[in-house]
């Protein structure tokens, strides 16, 4: 695949931050949701790769460490600042833009062997938010996020995936790696100070 140039760390260009995980997902984003949010006001979306019914539960767990309101997210939901939206297990989430941006959920087929599918989500945020998404890939197994970052990428986003020493499961952010869409390959401790670095001042109307 051709890669693509680093995206420009210029401050306050993030609209949103996007975050796939899979395997060891759930305490990795324990320790990196709450550093965020306080980072930032910027919706935040995640697909969490989980057993049904679990994706409240994980939700209601994340928010009682963040700053910003934590739910699983609903179909229809209109997107809003200080919000962190956790796409429900068994579902694919979609954002859509038209005269405000909203959240979309459905049932079509499994893509990567999952749903929700990160991929999924990318895609529609390349449409929804172009150039100004941050994405993040963290521990998983499988290749799902791989595909969809070409999308995000030609529409200007940066990039950051967890390395292969912290993770506990290399295969998402590994196959992300391998596309030469990624701009940083970063130990879990150093994805939030990287997020603050590349959000600067103007992160949080």
């Amino acid at each position: 695949l051709p890669t693509i140039p680093p995206a420009p760390s210029v401050p306050g260009r993030f609209q949103a931050i996007a975050i796939g995980s899979s395997t060891g997902g759930p305490p990795a984003l324990a320790g990196l949701l709450p550093i965020l949010t306080r980072q930032t006001s910027l919706p935040i979306f995640i697909v969490q790769h989980l057993p049904t019914g679990m994706s409240r539960f994980f939700a209601d767990s994340l928010a009682k460490k963040c700053e910003s309101r934590v739910v699983e997210a609903a179909h229809g939901e209109d997107v809003h600042h200080s919000t962190v939206y956790v796409a429900p297990a068994g579902q694919h989430m979609v954002v859509r833009q038209g005269t405000r941006r909203v959240i979309a959920l459905n049932d079509l087929p499994l893509e990567n062997g999952c749903r929700p599918s990160v991929d999924v989500l990318f895609r529609s945020l390349a449409m929804a938010y172009p150039p100004s998404i941050l994405a993040i890939i963290l521990t998983g197994m499988g290749t799902d996020g791989a595909k969809g970052l070409g999308p995000l990428k030609r529409k200007g986003a940066y990039v950051i995936v967890q390395d292969e020493a912290t993770s506990v499961v290399w295969g998402m952010p590994g196959s992300a790696a391998a596309t030469n869409y990624v701009d940083a390959i970063l130990p879990l401790e150093q994805i939030g100070p990287a997020v603050a670095s590349l959000l600067g001042p103007g992160a949080s109307p």
